[in-house]
């Protein structure tokens, strides 16, 4: 079929259920053992070297040597979830991970982040969790793989990282430990979420391309 008949729409988040709440985020982090003024940096989905995940680990543990407040969530399972375990294990800063395994509804610990990366090494088609943390006023740190890059704003709710560049993740985790540039992020995302990804967006372009599906 030419590309130009082909219309993509993306499915849309559940606003209310991805929303920032700053009652759940305290609870959180006291169930992580953390305080409030800690930097969570999350990683959320299935385990396995071409997620990035130990691109992503490398370049944690080089920002904790700087950044003492960094913590590091990683939620899901996969067919390297051992090895991550024992590699976390064998790293400077094993404490400061925390490798919570597969849970059924992510969206609750997204309030736990101060920011979250989808390190993927190969191309992705989409990266919804990339999308939810914004919704939740998380700024994100994301590959440029496949579709990842259409999930954020560049430079405006996160960052664009080149994939598998343990240094250059490592400076991107730590352009967002920066107070003052991870808040200015976080106070637009979600409303970028909302324009994009949210239910209304997605029907009001649907019922566009069905007024004129050639467009």
């Amino acid at each position: 079929m030419p590309a130009a008949r082909v219309q993509v729409l993306y499915n849309p988040v559940d606003m209310e259920r991805c929303r920032p709440d700053p009652a759940r985020r305290a609870a959180l982090l006291r169930e992580l053992g953390l305080d409030e003024h800690a930097l969570v940096l999350g990683c959320f989905g299935r385990l396995h070297a071409g997620k990035g995940i130990y691109t992503l680990l490398d370049a944690a543990n080089a920002a904790m040597a700087q950044e003492p407040r960094l913590h590091c969530l990683w939620l899901g399972d996969g067919i390297d979830t051992e090895r991550l375990r024992k590699s976390i294990a064998a790293s400077p800063f094993a404490a400061r991970h925390h490798q919570l395994g597969w849970i059924a509804d992510a969206s609750p610990y997204y309030n736990a982040l101060s920011l979250l990366a989808f390190p993927s090494i190969a191309p992705e088609a989409f990266g919804r969790t990339s999308v939810e943390a914004q919704a939740c006023s998380v700024p994100v740190l994301v590959s440029a793989a496949g579709g990842l890059p259409e999930t954020l704003q560049p430079g405006i709710t996160g960052l664009l990282l080149p994939p598998g560049d343990t240094d250059a993740w490592r400076d991107g985790i730590l352009a967002l430990c920066d107070d003052a540039r991870r808040q200015s992020m976080a106070a637009v995302a979600r409303n970028f979420v909302v324009r994009y990804f949210s239910a209304i967006a997605i029907a009001a372009e649907f019922v566009r391309q069905l007024g004129d599906p050639w467009s």
